[in-house]
């Protein structure tokens, strides 16, 4: 069992853009692991941060008890004729269609099932859809905690939202399925 160190440090709020963020340093308490160092300064307010928390808010906020209408969406994905076995599906609101992304996880048998904010269903309306299937890391990896991004087993063109073909309409009072198929 690791034996974890507490240790506090201060978290700068974004340098120099302290006009951004809060504009002054927060306090907090960081485990690591064994006796390795924090650094004793850490932004609390990077790019990816603000985004995950935007997105956080937005999907926790909303669903079912903000009135959103949710329809259930199910399917299966299949790239070059094989089911996938992981990954993600996300359906994407369109212009037109309020409400939260929804997602999907891709099950062993290439199935899927679209949730929206803890609620299963994606929101009535027009949705770009991404699928994210990446290669799973190796044990080695996962042992030495490394940082890599395992490559993406799936055509770009299918996991980036601008260059995605995939649409779909979740219509009212319906059930629906959508068997996804990659090239």
């Amino acid at each position: 069992m690791p034996k974890y160190l507490l240790k506090k440090v201060n978290l700068m709020s974004c340098g120099d853009q302290r006009t951004q963020c809060s504009g002054r340093p927060e306090q907090a308490v960081l485990a690591t692991r064994g006796r390795g160092a924090l650094p004793e300064q850490r932004h609390a307010c990077s790019g990816l941060s603000l985004m995950l928390l935007g997105f956080l808010l937005l999907v926790l906020g909303c669903g079912q008890e903000c009135g959103l209408p949710l329809a259930s969406v199910e399917g299966s994905v299949a790239y070059q004729g094989k089911l996938l076995d992981h990954g993600m599906v996300v359906f994407t609101p369109q212009e037109g269609t309020p409400g939260p992304p929804a997602t999907g996880k891709i099950q062993l048998d290439g199935s899927f099932v679209m949730r929206t904010a803890g609620h299963e269903g994606a929101v009535v309306g027009l949705h770009k859809v991404t699928v994210h299937c990446r290669r799973k890391l190796t044990s080695q990896e996962i042992r030495n905690r490394s940082r890599v991004t395992p490559e993406s087993l799936i055509p770009g063109k299918y996991w980036k939202q601008k260059e995605s073909p995939l649409v779909f309409e979740v219509k009212e009072g319906k059930s629906s399925a959508y068997d996804i198929v990659l090239e």
